[in-house]
C-alpha cells in the first residue's frame, strides 16, 4: 500500500531515494487539509490570481483548469492546483458565508442540515439568544408546529406541557411588551384557568374549570355566588387587590377599599345579608363606588372603633343605589370632599372623625345620611355638610363634637328643596365661619334649637325660600 487509507497521504518506501519529496508531498496534503477552511464554494473556475494556499470548493458545473473536479477542494500549491477528493465526514469552514459544512458522501451540505441529531443540546435560540431561564429561545413573525409526516408519524400531533407538583405552573403565557396580559393553563393547582391581567402584577380568574367535576365557574361574570349568611372581607396595606379578600393575611387580603367593593359587587349576590369590609390600620386611599351591590343590605367599612385616627382614608365617592355606612376611621380629604354620597344612603355608625376638607358630607342627587351615632370634626372646611337637590340628613339625640376652633365658610349649606333634620342634638365646641345657609325651599330643622344652635361667629341666613327651625 503506498497511501495512508483516509488522507491519501504518500508512504516513504523502504531504501526509497529522495525521501523528501514523498515527506514534503504529505505535509502539503496535511496543510490543505488540516483546520479546513475555503475561501468559497461558488466558483466554478479558478480565480485570475490565486494565492499559494489559497483553497476552494469547486461548484458545480466545473469549467476550465477545474474542469471535472466538482465538489473537490482545490488547493493552490507551488503555482498548480492539487484536488482533493473528500471523504464522508469531511468539514470545512467557508469564509466568505461563515459557515461551517460537511460533506454527508454525496455533497457538501450545512453542518446542521447534515447531522441528524443535536441531542441533548442545553441552550437552542433561533434568531436569538437562549438563556438558562429560557432554554428554548425564537425570534420569528410565525412558528410552525406540524404533524409527522416524514419518519412518518400517525397524523396527529399533541403539544404537552409538564410540571413537577399539584402546587407548580404549567401554562402559556402572552404578554405585552413583556407585561403579562393573560394566562390559560394549570396556574398554581390542577384546574384549568383562563386569568387577565391589566398591568402583569395583579391577575384576575375569568375562567376556572374543576379538575375532578369539569364544572365551570365564572368568578367575575354574571355568575354570582349567592350568600347564606353574612360576610367579612378584609383590606390591608400588605394586601393586593389580586386576593379574593377572605382572610386577614397579605396574601389574602385587599390592597384598597375600591378593590374590595368591585370585587363584590362584581361577585356577590348578598341575598338581604351585611357586608363587611374590616379595614387595619393604616392610611388608604378613599372609596370610588359607582357599581351597584346586589342584594347587599348594608356595606359596612370598619375600621379601628377604638382608636379610629389609626385608620385614615381619603376622599370617598359613592354614586350608586346603596346602604353604606363608615365605623372606625379618620377621613382626610383636604382639598376634596370627605364622602360624597349620591342617590344611596349614608349611615355614619361610631367612632368617626371628620378631618380637613372642602366639603366634609356632601349629599346630591337624592342621596341621604343617617346619623346612627356620636362623631367628630378636628378640623376646618369650607362646609362641613352640605346638601343638594331633595337630599336628606337625619340625626336623632346625637352628639356633634367640634374640636379645636376650625374654620368654616359655612358650617351647613342647604338647597334646592333638600331638608336637615337635628332632633335633640346636640353640637359641642366652638368654630369660626358663617353658622348655616338655607336657600332655594331647603329646610334645615333643629328642632327650635335657635340660630346659634351650630357653631361660627357669623349669624346663618335663610333666603330664596329657605327654611330654618
Amino acid at each position: 500500500m503506498d497511501d495512508t487509507p483516509n488522507l491519501k497521504l504518500p508512504y516513504i518506501a523502504a531504501a526509497q531515494a529522495q525521501k523528501r519529496v514523498t515527506h514534503n508531498e504529505a505535509l502539503r496534503l496535511l496543510d490543505a487539509l488540516v483546520q479546513l477552511s475555503v475561501a468559497d464554494r461558488d466558483l466554478a473556475e479558478p480565480p485570475a490570481e490565486p494565492q499559494a494556499g489559497e483553497r476552494h470548493i469547486v461548484a458545480t458545473p466545473a469549467t476550465g483548469a477545474w474542469l471535472g473536479r466538482d465538489g473537490r477542494i482545490a488547493s493552490f500549491e507551488d503555482g498548480a492546483w492539487a484536488f482533493l477528493e473528500p471523504n464522508e465526514g469531511w468539514r470545512a469552514w467557508v469564509a466568505d458565508e461563515n459557515v461551517l459544512l460537511v460533506f454527508d458522501g454525496a455533497g457538501w451540505v450545512s453542518f446542521g442540515g447534515g447531522v441528524p441529531s443535536v441531542n441533548p443540546v442545553s441552550l437552542l435560540g433561533v434568531n436569538t439568544l437562549a438563556d438558562t431561564t429560557n432554554r428554548l429561545a425564537a425570534k420569528s413573525d410565525a412558528v410552525l408546529f406540524s404533524h409527522d409526516d416524514v419518519t412518518p408519524g400517525d397524523g396527529s400531533i399533541r403539544f404537552k406541557v409538564n410540571k413537577a407538583a399539584s402546587d407548580k405552573t404549567a401554562s402559556l403565557l402572552f404578554q405585552d411588551d413583556w407585561s403579562g396580559r393573560a394566562e390559560v393553563g394549570l396556574a398554581g393547582d390542577d384546574h384549568f384557568h383562563f386569568k387577565v391581567s391589566a398591568d402583569g402584577e395583579t391577575w384576575r380568574d375569568a375562567i376556572v374549570i374543576d379538575k375532578d367535576t369539569g364544572a365551570v365557574t365564572l368568578p367575575l361574570s354574571l355568575y354570582r355566588e349567592v350568600l347564606t349568611a353574612a360576610r367579612t372581607y378584609y383590606v390591608r396595606s400588605d394586601g393586593s387587590d389580586g386576593n379574593d379578600g377572605l382572610a386577614n393575611t397579605a396574601a389574602g387580603a385587599f390592597l384598597t377599599l375600591s378593590g374590595a367593593y368591585n370585587a363584590i359587587a362584581a361577585s356577590i349576590d348578598g341575598a338581604g345579608h351585611d357586608v363587611t369590609i374590616q379595614v387595619a390600620d393604616g392610611t388608604y386611599a378613599g372609596l370610588y363606588a359607582t357599581a351597584p351591590l346586589i342584594g347587599v343590605r348594608e356595606m359596612k367599612i370598619v375600621g379601628n372603633t377604638a382608636t379610629p385616627a389609626s385608620v385614615v382614608f381619603g376622599a370617598n365617592y359613592v354614586e350608586a343605589d346603596i346602604t353604606i355606612s363608615f365605623s372606625g376611621c379618620t377621613i382626610s380629604a383636604a382639598g376634596t370632599y370627605g364622602i360624597s354620597m349620591k342617590i344611596g344612603t349614608l349611615r355614619i355608625r361610631s367612632a368617626v372623625v371628620f378631618a380637613a376638607a372642602s366639603i366634609q358630607i356632601w349629599l346630591a342627587s337624592r342621596g341621604q345620611c343617617l346619623v346612627d351615632n356620636n362623631y367628630t370634626v378636628s378640623a376646618g372646611a369650607g362646609q362641613h355638610l352640605r346638601l343638594d337637590a331633595q337630599t336628606y340628613y337625619y340625626a336623632n339625640g346625637r352628639t356633634i363634637t367640634v374640636s379645636g376652633t376650625p374654620a368654616f365658610t359655612e358650617f351647613i349649606v342647604a338647597q334646592q328643596q333638600a331638608m336637615a333634620v337635628f332632633y335633640a342634638c346636640t353640637i359641642s365646641g366652638s368654630a369660626t365661619g358663617k353658622r348655616y345657609n338655607s336657600t332655594k325651599y331647603a329646610v334645615i330643622d333643629t328642632n327650635w334649637s335657635g340660630a346659634s344652635f351650630f357653631p361660627g361667629d357669623v349669624a346663618g341666613t335663610a333666603v330664596n325660600g329657605g327654611a330654618y327651625i
